[in-house]
C-alpha cells in the first residue's frame, strides 16, 4: 500500500501529461460526473467504488446488469458491460457472477479518440441505447 501511495505522488505529473490516471479520487469523481446520465436517466444505482490500491472500478447496476469503468495506474480507463447469459449464447466468466445469476462480459464497440470522460458516455449512450432504455 506504500509503495502504491509513493508511485501515484511520483508519477502524478507525467502521467496527467500522458493522459493517464494515477489518483483514484480524480478518477472516481470524473466517472461519477460523465457517467451520471445512467443514474438520471436509465435506473442504474448511484456507482459502487472498488479501490483495490493500483485498479481501481466503478460499477453502475441496474438488477443483475452493470457497466464498469476501470482503470489501473498508468493506463488509459477502460468501460465493459456485465450482461445476463440468460436467453444468450455467450459463455459466462466465473467472476462476474451477480446474485447467483451468471453474467458475461461485452465491451461497447467504439474507440476514443480524445477524452475518455467525453467521448465515452456519449458513445455508449448512443451505441447501447436499445439495451440502455429497457
Amino acid at each position: 500500500a506504500h509503495w502504491d501511495a509513493t508511485l501515484r505522488r511520483s508519477s502524478a505529473p507525467l502521467m496527467a501529461t500522458l493522459g493517464l490516471y494515477v489518483n483514484s479520487e480524480t478518477f472516481i469523481k470524473k466517472v461519477k460526473e460523465a457517467f451520471s446520465f445512467l443514474t438520471q436517466n436509465y435506473g442504474f444505482s448511484e456507482p459502487e467504488v472498488e479501490d483495490l490500491g493500483r485498479e481501481i472500478f466503478v460499477h453502475f447496476h441496474r438488477n443483475d446488469e452493470t457497466i464498469s469503468i476501470s482503470m489501473e495506474i498508468g493506463t488509459k480507463p477502460i468501460m465493459e458491460l456485465l450482461l445476463l447469459c440468460e436467453g444468450t449464447h455467450e459463455k459466462a466468466v466465473p467472476w462476474a457472477e451477480r446474485n447467483g445469476k451468471q453474467r458475461y462480459r461485452k465491451f461497447p464497440k467504439f474507440s476514443i479518440e480524445n477524452n475518455f470522460f467525453i467521448e465515452a458516455p456519449e458513445k455508449l449512450e448512443k451505441t447501447e441505447y436499445e439495451w440502455l432504455k429497457t
